[in-house]
């Protein structure tokens, strides 16, 4: 049995109602938590009872949440971007990326498409693991999901954590390496001496970690 988001429909909300006495069972207001399997369970007193499973699909366009709007990686390294989507019919997903390279449509090969439990029907992950990476792998990049009733599709940007060259501090050459896994600047292993400096703003805190050399 098919049915839409918004239909009347034989049930009055599985959720609010598990169990429902009689031969008619109503659903209004459908969304997509309205799928799953309905019991029908005829008794009169004398056993044995008889059942019958209905099975409910539920048509909707797709629903998507992306990873962070920004994610950080140094070349050479492993990454992986999730996308949580969740779509009736099955919809046709990829994963494209934008870059001064120009758009590419990354191949199947590169993702893995799994259920969620626990989460409402027709919920999936689609996760991209990108490995040994270099320049070519940063830029934009849209996870897209199409079917029958219509598209959604969420981005993010890996950038290359580089080391950059702000103004002077304390008479020395200020240098700055992010941390990808505390999001703190640190220092590389090269330079000895520490300080603060304040009024340094490179899409963090105004007041951050600030290393310099003698």
């Amino acid at each position: 049995m098919a049915a839409y988001p918004g239909a009347a429909q034989t049930h009055d909300s599985a959720v609010m109602i598990p169990q429902v006495v009689g031969d008619i069972l109503r659903l209004r207001e459908v969304s997509p938590a309205s799928a799953g399997g309905y019991l029908c369970i005829a008794s009169n007193g004398h056993p044995p009872s008889v059942s019958k499973r209905v099975k409910v699909k539920v048509d909707f366009p797709p629903e998507v949440k992306g990873p962070k709007s920004t994610m950080w990686a140094l070349p050479g390294t492993t990454i992986s971007l999730t996308c949580l989507y969740a779509a009736h019919p099955p919809p046709r997903v990829i994963w494209r990326r934008d870059n001064s390279l120009g758009s590419q449509i990354l191949s199947q090969d590169y993702f893995t498409i799994t259920p969620q439990d626990g989460h409402p029907p027709y919920t999936h992950n689609m996760t991209l693991h990108m490995r040994n990476l270099v320049s070519s792998d940063f830029g934009l990049y849209t996870c897209h999901v199409k079917n029958s009733m219509g598209e959604a599709e969420a981005n993010t940007i890996l950038k290359d954590v580089a080391i950059v060259h702000p103004p002077l501090c304390n008479g020395g050459i200020i240098y700055f390496l992010l941390d990808i896994n505390t999001r703190h600047w640190i220092k590389p292993s090269a330079i000895q001496h520490i300080s603060w400096c304040q009024g340094v703003n490179l899409d963090t805190s105004i007041l951050d970690f600030c290393y310099y050399s003698p």
